[in-house]
C-alpha cells in the first residue's frame, strides 16, 4: 500500500492525500518561498530561480516544485517568465502587514492618472469643437453641458 493510500489517518490537500502528521513537501516548499517573501528577504521582483535551481535548493522533482509554484501564482506571489525564471510579484498577494497602506497609496496614484487622461480626452473633444459630457472630476457639475446649451 501507498504511503499516500487514503486512510481514516490522513489530510488531504488538493486532491493528494497526505500520511497522518505529514505535510505534503509542495505544501512545505510554497511555505518557505511564502515567508522568505513575506520576510523581505526575497522583495519584490527579485528572481527567485528557475525549476532546475529551486529543485536543487530543495531536493524536489519539477513535478513538486511546479505545484509549489502553482500554490504560490494562484495566491499573486510569483509570475513565471517564460525562458528567464521565477519571480516575486511587484504586488504580491502575501505581503505582509502595511499592505493595506501601499494598496491604497496604488488607488490614489490610479486616481490620478485616470483624472490626467480623462483631462486629456476633454481636451480631444474640445479640439473637434465636441463637448465631453462623460466627465465626472471635481470641477465639473451634472448637466452642465445642458445648461450651456439652453441659455
Amino acid at each position: 500500500m501507498s504511503n499516500f493510500a487514503r486512510t481514516a489517518d490522513t489530510s488531504t490537500l488538493g486532491g493528494v492525500t497526505a500520511p497522518a502528521g505529514k505535510r505534503l513537501r509542495y505544501i512545505e516548499i510554497a511555505d518557505d518561498i511564502r515567508s522568505r517573501i513575506r520576510d523581505g528577504k526575497l522583495p519584490a521582483g527579485a528572481r527567485i530561480g528557475t525549476f532546475d535551481s529551486l529543485g536543487k535548493d530543495y531536493s524536489a522533482a519539477k513535478g513538486t516544485i511546479d505545484k509549489a509554484l502553482d500554490v504560490l501564482r494562484q495566491e499573486g506571489a510569483v509570475v513565471t517568465l517564460a525562458g528567464m525564471g521565477i519571480f516575486v510579484a511587484d504586488n504580491p498577494g502575501v505581503m505582509a502587514a502595511g499592505s493595506g497602506q501601499q494598496l491604497a497609496g496604488e488607488v490614489a496614484e490610479l486616481r490620478e492618472r485616470v483624472s490626467r487622461l480623462e483631462a486629456q480626452v476633454i481636451d480631444l473633444y474640445h479640439s473637434t469643437g465636441r463637448h465631453y459630457s462623460g466627465a465626472k472630476t471635481a470641477g465639473d457639475q451634472p448637466n452642465a453641458h445642458r445648461r450651456a446649451s439652453n441659455g
